[in-house]
């Protein structure tokens, strides 16, 4: 099916990371900022993400954060 496909794809293009220090607590809900710290090392180019304390905070990322309806990749 075309899951099959797609979850294919993503393991194939997936690459393990370490997530980035922080420093600072960056979102308003902690538990997000395990999201940031792995897109800034993995350098990620979108987060795809329905969480709006994690939506509020694309600004301090290089990447974009999206909530996946209008979703196109930066670059």
């Amino acid at each position: 099916t075309s899951a099959w496909a797609f979850l294919r794809g993503l393991c194939l293009s997936a690459t393990l990371t370490t997530p980035a220090e922080l420093g600072n607590q960056i979102c308003t809900d902690p538990d997000d900022d395990k999201f940031i710290a792995a897109a800034i090392a993995g350098h990620a180019d979108v987060i795809v993400s329905g969480d709006k304390a994690l939506l509020k905070v694309s600004s301090y990322l290089p990447t974009s954060a999206d909530s996946g309806t209008n979703h196109a990749p930066v670059g």
